[in-house]
Parts: structure tokens; C-alpha cells; sequence
């Protein structure tokens, strides 16, 4: 385990604004599409992890998750929704221009465990 000094940080550049857009985006994404009634205690969590050359930003939530084979490409797709229903199609289409845009890369994974459904990880080089 990598010792830390109280007085060492991290530094990243990056647009608030743009982050605030894309934290915001996930948890609309997972009020509007993950969480109902069946969802006794509905949980959403945003860490920063450290990692050696950059830190990662992982969201999770255990919401429904998406519906099978859901792929990347199609959360991607602008007024394209999981269950072609309920919402704008948007969400999906704002979390991937601004994670292209402002981290290397990112990913999505779906889980069938009944504490984690839906995990997002996005990767930021360190400056």
C-alpha cells in the first residue's frame, strides 16, 4: 500500500462546468431510467480513484440496469432510450460527448449483484 503525505495532492485539469454537466447527466440518467418502486434503497455512489498515471472517476448505482445486451454504442446514440419509453434519449448522448471530450476513455458495466447494477469508470491523465 502507497503511503500518502497529508500534504500531497493530485492535480488534473479539467472544465467544471463540463463536469458538473456529466455528474449531472449520470444522476438524471439514473432518476429517470434506473430507479422505481422496486428499489427499496435506491444508492448512488461517485469515487476518485488515484491510480499511477491517472485517476478514474467511477459512478455506481443499483438501479435496474440496462435491459440485455445493451451496448455502449446504443447508450451512446442521441434520442435513443433503453426501453424507448421514458425520457429524451440525451443523457446517454451528454455523459459520452463530454467523457470523449474530457477523459481519455470510459466504459460502462453492467452487474447482475444485487448491491451494484450499473458501473461507469472515466480515466483522466494526471498533469
Amino acid at each position: 500500500q502507497e503511503e500518502h503525505n497529508e500534504n500531497s495532492f493530485v492535480s488534473i485539469e479539467c472544465n467544471l462546468d463540463l463536469l458538473n454537466m456529466l455528474i449531472d447527466a449520470l444522476l438524471q440518467n439514473a432518476e429517470t431510467h434506473a430507479f422505481d418502486s422496486s428499489i427499496q434503497s435506491p444508492e448512488v455512489n461517485l469515487i476518485l480513484i488515484e491510480e499511477e498515471d491517472r485517476i478514474q472517476l467511477k459512478y455506481t448505482d443499483n438501479g435496474k440496469g440496462f435491459p440485455n445486451n445493451f451496448s455502449k454504442d446504443q447508450f451512446s446514440e442521441k434520442f435513443k432510450t433503453s426501453n424507448n419509453l421514458v425520457g429524451t434519449g440525451e443523457g446517454g448522448y451528454t455523459i459520452n460527448r463530454i467523457a470523449e471530450y474530457f477523459y481519455d476513455s470510459w466504459d460502462f458495466i453492467e452487474h447482475k449483484d444485487i448491491d451494484i447494477s450499473v458501473e461507469f469508470n472515466f480515466y483522466m491523465r494526471k498533469s
